[in-house]
């Protein structure tokens, strides 16, 4: 099965409503606003922005050890909340990741040994450029979200499954 990645924005109000309840987190899903699912694709994003991420935050990001833990442990640990300023600077990082960074690595991928059975599995994959471009985009989609919450003054919820 393996490990995967959830995020989502937290405003405010939703922020104290976990906290209030932490086993809401469990019940979030992809009808919530600012859900995002990274799936499996975690690990080998983390790798493929190393790089470019002097100060390892959108490496901690997609690892989901941002911001502090609360609430009951799941099977990979418990959930995380990173705050607003940590989101901020994430961001800024975030966007000096250069476009098409995944194609310049993938051999550092493979060398890694990324958590994945669906990225680097398929020994075709430097031609399998389908594998190489959901990378990409869920980067941007991941990219947006976080930008989107640090401009909006919101925290970022991360949950490893």
């Amino acid at each position: 099965m393996g490990i995967s990645l959830v995020m989502c924005t937290l405003s405010q109000k939703r922020e104290a409503m976990l906290r209030y309840d932490p086993t809401l987190v469990w019940e979030l899903s992809r009808e919530v606003s600012g859900y995002l699912a990274i799936g499996k694709a975690w690990d080998a994003l983390r790798v493929a922005v190393s790089p470019f991420d002097k100060d390892e935050l959108v490496g901690r990001l997609f690892a989901g050890m941002l911001g502090r833990s609360f609430g009951e442990p799941g099977a990979y640990g418990r959930p995380r909340i990173a705050p607003n300023d940590e989101v901020v600077r994430v961001a800024r990082a975030a966007a000096n990741v250069p476009p098409r960074f995944i194609r310049a690595n993938v051999e550092r991928l493979r060398d890694q040994g990324v958590h994945s059975d669906f990225f680097l599995v398929d020994p075709e994959f430097e031609d399998d450029a389908a594998q190489i471009e959901a990378l990409e985009r869920t980067f941007l989609r991941v990219r947006d979200l976080v930008a989107g919450a640090a401009e909006h003054g919101e925290a970022i919820l991360l949950v490893l499954r």
